[in-house]
Parts: C-alpha cells; structure tokens; sequence
C-alpha cells in the first residue's frame, strides 16, 4: 500500500503480489500481481502475470508475459471523461553468460507488443500499436568496496501487426511511428562509508534514434528518480537523471522494531524530446526519511520530498511531498 498515485488514478494504491513456485515442474515459477486504488476503484485496475521455465542447467529460462491496465482519470481530467486502456504480451528468454560469487552477467532477448488506447466521451482518440525486439544485458559485482548493478537495453521498433505509422492521425504523436531505436540504460551502486552509514548512488538516462511513442518515452517522477515529484511530471525521448543518498542503519531502535534506516537523498534530471515532442525539461528534489522493517514480515516507509524546481502540476505549488509505503509478506 502506498500513496504514490496520482490525483486522477488514486493518490492511494494497493497491490497484491503472489508468486508459485514448483507449480507444473520442478523448475518452474509464475508471478501473479494486481493493483488498483482502493477509494477510486474505477480510476486504476492493473493486471500482470508471468510464467517461466528453466530449461537448462546453466540457468537459461524461457518466459511469457502479459499486463493489462484500465483507467478511468478522475480528479482535475474528470470532465473530459477519458477512458484509457493498454495491454502486453511478450515472450523472452534469459541466459547467463557469467556466473561468479562476485560478479554475474545475463543476457535476455524478448519479442513484445502492446497497444494503447484512449477514448474520449466514448469516441477513440488515441490508438498505439508496438512491436519491438529487446536485447538486455545486466549484471553485478562488487566494486571499489560496494556492489555495482548495471543493465543496458537495446530496443528496435519492428513495424509489425499494424504498428503506428508516420503521419498517423490516432497516433499518440503525429511525429512517431513504430519503426524506433532506443538505447536505455540504468546503474546501481551501492557501499558501506563505515560505521552505520551507507551510500547509495544511481543513474540512469536514454538515446533514441527518432521521435518516440508515449509507451516508449522516458520519464521523470515517481519513487525512483525525482521523488518529489509525481509520476510522468516530465516525459522525452532523451533524457539523464541520477539519485545520491545517504543512510543510516539503526538496529532494534527503542527495542520496538527489528530495524530502521534513516536516509537523505537528492536527485535530479534532464530530458529532451525530438522534432516537435512537448512535456520536456529539468527537475531536482530532495528529502529524507525512514525506511522501517517492524516484523520479519512486515515493513512501512515514510519519507518527505521537496520539489526544488517548480511547482508540481497536481497541486501547482511546492509544497512537500509526504510519501507513504506498507508492505507486508506471507
């Protein structure tokens, strides 16, 4: 449970998660998640499954995939009573080519498509059709005394099963089609300064080889970059952002919890977009909070983010942010 919506798809969400393992064989596992905002349940449903298959003894996996979200906005966009619904399929399969204790790499290949649409007063307004190749490759190891995670995606737009073509009137932008090279890439590191305290640092940007889609745009906001902000504050077809933060583990504080790790952070960045593309810019925030794991079970965030350049657009001021999370296992 957290309130890290949006005032017209639920400022509070819920999501449930359960994963099988075993089910059909030994060496098989399928993740069943669901999210929707509880007060506003007509505003979010989204849907996701997964299913995997070990089919080596190296570790080589074949996957499908599939998700599905329906919303209805509501809040400040319930006038213009929009209807938006997008689904998924894909099937991948996901190979190490590097298995140490101190460093790992995979590579996974995925074949995907997904449509988008968005219908206005019962009339269909926007209609995206994608399909794409991906090629990923991740890892880890250990660094200058942390640990390093890195994945890089490359993504070619295949112009397949009616993909958006250049001049489409539905198309989300009249400048994009489905024929797009993207290069996306994050890293993660992560390292003891000492003591309690701890360093986390971590970026991630994207180059694209024309103008984008908006299912394929980066964006700024959200719980991983730019907190103080809401998700897709800013939207482009390029872009750079990092994140810097700083913690402290505190075990058992007061005899009441298992532990707790306070933190600061600062984060910011950059996005751009190609040929006539709107909703760019720069952002920077920062804040801190507590991270608290009270059972072995369960565990609950608090955290206050400050936008630091410009108003944020749901409330048009900026005011701190005061982001929420509850999670608990079984």
């Amino acid at each position: 449970m957290s309130n890290q919506g949006t005032r017209p798809i639920g400022r509070e969400q819920a999501r449930i998660e359960a994963d099988f393992n075993g089910l059909f064989a030994s060496d098989d596992s399928l993740t069943l998640s669901y999210s929707t905002a509880p007060a506003q349940l007509r505003e979010l449903q989204f849907g996701y499954a997964r299913y995997a298959k070990r089919i080596s003894p190296a570790g080589t996996e074949l996957a499908v995939s599939g998700a599905i979200s329906i919303t209805h906005p509501g809040a400040y966009l319930a006038p213009y009573d929009l209807r938006n619904r997008s689904w998924y399929v894909a099937g991948s399969v996901l190979a190490p080519l590097l298995r140490r204790r101190r460093a790992s790499v995979w590579l996974e290949g995925e074949l995907g498509f997904r449509e988008l649409s968005q219908w206005r007063s019962g009339l269909l307004i926007r209609n995206d059709k994608v399909a794409t190749a991906r090629l990923t490759v991740q890892g880890n190891s250990a660094l200058a005394g942390g640990r390093l995670r890195v994945s890089t995606t490359l993504t070619q737009g295949l112009g397949l099963l009616g993909a958006a073509r250049p001049g489409d009137p539905l198309a989300s932008r009249r400048d994009a089609d489905g024929t797009f090279t993207t290069l996306s890439a994050w890293s993660d590191w992560t390292t003891d300064l000492g003591g309690k305290f701890s360093l986390r640092l971590a970026a991630a940007g994207q180059l694209a080889s024309q103008p984008l889609l908006i299912s394929e745009e980066t964006s700024l906001g959200g719980t991983a970059f730019l907190r103080g902000y809401d998700w897709g504050e800013r939207t482009g077809d390029e872009g750079v952002m990092g994140l810097a933060e700083l913690r402290y583990l505190i075990n058992r504080p007061l005899g009441l919890l298992k532990r707790a790790q306070i933190y600061a952070f600062v984060d910011g960045g950059s996005l751009s977009n190609l040929e006539r593309g709107q909703g760019s810019g720069a952002l920077a925030s920062a804040g801190g909070g507590i991270r608290m794991d009270v059972t072995r079970n369960f565990g609950a965030t608090f955290e206050l983010a400050v936008p630091l350049s410009g108003p944020r657009y749901d409330t048009g001021d900026e005011s701190p942010k005061l982001n929420f999370g509850l999670v608990k296992s079984f």
